[in-house]
C-alpha cells in the first residue's frame, strides 16, 4: 500500500503543469495530495492484484514521461496550419483518395 501511495504522488507530482490560476493551483495541489491517499485506501480493501497494476502503471507512467518529455500542442497546430500548397503532391492525392473512399462508404446503406 505504501509503495501505491509513494508511486502514485510521485506520478501526479511530476505530470502536473504548473498554473498561474491560484484557484487551479490550490485544486492540483489537493489532487497532489489527496489521489494516492484514496489510491492507497482502495488498495488496501481490494485484492492485491489491483495494487500490483496500480505499481506498474505508475512506474511505467513516469518512465514514459521521463522518455518522452512533456509535450506541447504547438508543432501539431503548427503542422494543420500549413496550406495545400506548401504539402508535398503525394500527400494531396492520398488526402484526396481518402476522402473519396470515406464518400463512398457512407453514401452506401449498411448490408444486413
Amino acid at each position: 500500500m505504501i509503495v501505491v501511495v509513494a508511486t502514485t504522488y510521485w506520478q501526479q507530482k511530476i505530470m502536473t503543469p504548473p498554473s498561474a490560476d491560484p484557484q487551479s493551483k490550490s485544486m492540483n495541489q489537493m489532487m497532489t495530495l489527496y489521489m494516492p491517499l484514496m489510491f492507497g485506501m482502495f488498495v488496501m480493501n481490494a485484492p492485491s492484484g489491483l495494487g500490483i497494476y496500480w505499481l506498474i502503471s505508475n512506474l511505467v507512467g513516469v518512465a514514459q514521461y521521463k522518455l518522452i518529455g512533456p509535450t506541447s500542442l504547438a508543432p501539431a497546430q503548427a503542422k494543420s496550419a500549413t496550406s495545400a500548397r506548401t504539402r508535398p503532391a503525394t500527400e494531396r492525392r492520398l488526402q484526396t483518395r481518402s476522402r473519396r473512399l470515406l464518400s463512398r462508404k457512407a453514401g452506401r446503406p449498411r448490408s444486413q
